[in-house]
């Protein structure tokens, strides 16, 4: 929920259940929100930031929404590894690099390669 001042950077995380997904009205709304309520919280539309957290759960989720309105920079993690990755980010300690082997978990010891593969 969005209340009182803007804000610099926005993160919204999860903004739809997995069982809200195949509601066409609760989508509906979920994408109005972003368009009337949430981009005019941002103290500036050319400085400031969005950050959508989420699980794709369907074709017209808000990510699809925004991505058909405005430009966006995706970062896309699949489950498995579909393919060897590495990645390199800055921090305030110096640039530090992460990645992982083609199928493995990308959180291990959340759940792991073998329960991923059963599901």
């Amino acid at each position: 929920m969005l209340t009182g001042r803007g804000a610099d950077i926005i993160i919204i995380d999860d903004p739809l259940k997995a069982d809200e997904a195949r509601s066409d009205p609760r989508r509906e709304a979920v994408n109005t929100w972003y368009d009337n309520t949430l981009r005019s919280r941002l103290n500036s539309l050319n400085r400031g930031a969005i950050i959508i957290v989420m699980q794709r759960l369907h074709a017209d989720d808000l990510v699809a929404h925004v991505q058909e309105r405005e430009k966006w920079d995706v970062l896309s993690l699949a489950a498995l590894a579909e393919q060897d990755e590495t990645y390199e980010f800055s921090t305030p300690y110096g640039k530090r690099t992460v990645g992982r082997k083609e199928g493995e978990a990308l959180h291990p010891e959340c759940m792991s390669a073998a329960e991923l593969l059963a599901q």
